[in-house]
């Protein structure tokens, strides 16, 4: 069993539209990273 993740905060101003896309694009590099990891779109 193994687990990626890519979480993302909305900022302020930012839809949850556009939140949800930079959440589903750190998963996306999560994935890519290999198993096990969890990438924090914010600290971009």
């Amino acid at each position: 069993f193994s687990f990626s993740a890519g979480v993302a905060q909305g900022q302020p101003g930012e839809s949850v539209w556009d939140a949800a896309r930079r959440a589903d694009r750190a998963l996306y590099e999560a994935k890519s990273a290999g198993k096990g990891r969890v990438f924090d779109a914010s600290r971009k």
